[in-house]
């Protein structure tokens, strides 16, 4: 019997070294988009400064419906809105919204929803409006 082979074979939708300088430029223009629609509470000098790669993850908290969150944007190409308030959740919140960065079979780079379905970050903000509301409305009903 023949054992399995474990190394991995690339295909045209995984990341190669190459990918990473332009997964680091899209998610610092990510970054920057959601911090424009989102502004920190922050406003002092702690707030995101978008010129230091050595500060990744890029972390700021903001209010959006009355609720406290966390962006944290990773300079692999990720977004993630999570809880910022509950001390339940203070070392690893979880997330209330996610996007993240993906290749296309034209090595392009798209965002795209934990499913791999494509979107643009217009419509990332629709959907992470979609996302509070439903954890608002999960969190209420179990405080019933």
């Amino acid at each position: 019997m023949q054992e399995p082979s474990y190394h991995l074979i690339p295909t045209e939708s995984q990341f190669s070294p190459d990918d990473f300088p332009r997964l680091m430029e899209m998610a610092k223009s990510a970054g920057i988009w959601f911090l424009e629609q989102f502004p920190s509470n922050d406003t002092s000098e702690n707030s995101p400064n978008w010129d230091l790669a050595e500060s990744w993850p890029i972390r700021w908290k903001t209010t959006i419906s009355e609720v406290e969150l966390e962006f944290v944007v990773s300079e692999m190409g990720s977004v993630t809105l999570r809880l910022g308030q509950s001390l339940r959740y203070r070392r690893n919140p979880p997330p209330v919204f996610y996007i993240s960065l993906g290749k296309t079979k034209s090595n392009g780079l798209q965002w795209e929803s934990p499913e791999r379905e494509p979107l643009d970050l217009a419509f990332s903000k629709t959907l992470l409006f979609e996302k509070v509301e439903l954890y608002k409305k999960s969190s209420e009903s179990l405080s019933l």
